[in-house]
């Protein structure tokens, strides 16, 4: 279970600053 978790939080926080980086880009992309 512990390791479950520990998978489930690593591909979180993965999506997560996929996330974030398209967000970032997406500014980028707005404020040129």
């Amino acid at each position: 279970m512990i390791i479950f978790d520990l998978l489930y939080c690593f591909e979180f926080n993965e999506d997560h600053e996929m996330i974030i980086q398209q967000k970032h880009e997406r500014h980028t992309l707005l404020t040129s």
